[in-house]
């Protein structure tokens, strides 16, 4: 029985980043989600394991043929890994709903009562309860074990369709980085597409929701995602 895989392929912006602000903010409620499931147990999330536990979510429901995150990771020193992130945890400290400290991540009180009313509305909501199920169980043992949203990821088999379409580990991928190359060409970044990503059922978050947030974040200064060519604004 042939067991289908995730690939890396070269960068593609109209693919790899959020091509609208609906879909960023669906990207940042999963992120609010994913900080109210540690809160809600007594745990700590860091910027990393913040990363590990969504990127290990969208591989596993992608298997199952879902598709819910418009951000796409890319692999680098760190594994599968989005430096849009920190572009992420800025909006929602500037709007008063993350605080952190370090390298750790808390919602503030804002921030919980926002999200808790939010995980509410879609409480009958089938698929995002698989979602946030799956998402859970990666907070859970990524909080406790850090160790293991390494090993986890950086053992996934890919397809490498820019190496003559060979099966690699994501360390292997780590492996082949120049550490010395600097970070300024799109061609440089080997991005991971899910398993069947253009079959997969698309699990949005609703306007209404989406719209709730917005309102939220109107404040904080937007940051066009859709510049095409060079990405170091990535890494400012």
């Amino acid at each position: 029985m042939s067991i289908s895989l995730s690939k890396v392929v070269k960068f593609d912006i109209s693919k790899h980043l959020p091509t609208s602000s609906a879909e960023k903010t669906n990207d940042l409620f999963f992120a609010l989600v994913a900080l109210h499931m540690a809160d809600m147990e007594d745990k700590v999330l860091t910027k990393l394991t913040l990363q590990k536990a969504l990127y290990s979510t969208t591989q596993l429901l992608s298997e199952k043929g879902y598709n819910f995150f418009n951000t796409h990771f890319y692999v680098n020193t760190l594994g599968p890994f989005s430096n849009l992130f920190y572009k992420y945890l800025e909006e929602l400290q500037n709007a008063n709903l993350i605080e952190i400290d370090k390298r750790d991540i808390f919602l503030t009180p804002k921030g919980n009562r926002v999200t808790s009313e939010i995980i509410d509305e879609l409480s009958e909501n089938r698929e995002f309860q698989e979602v946030f199920k799956v998402l859970n169980s990666k907070v859970t043992a990524y909080a406790d074990n850090p160790n293991l949203s390494i090993t986890e990821t950086h053992s996934q088999l890919i397809i490498d369709t820019t190496d003559s379409n060979k099966q690699k580990s994501i360390n292997d991928l780590i492996i082949e980085i120049d550490p010395t190359a600097p970070f300024e060409k799109n061609s440089q970044f080997k991005y991971i597409e899910l398993v069947n990503e253009n079959k997969s059922e698309e699990i949005k978050v609703p306007p209404k929701i989406l719209n709730e947030l917005d309102s939220i974040l109107a404040k904080v200064e937007d940051t066009d995602y859709e510049e095409a060519g060079d990405i170091r604004f990535l890494f400012n």
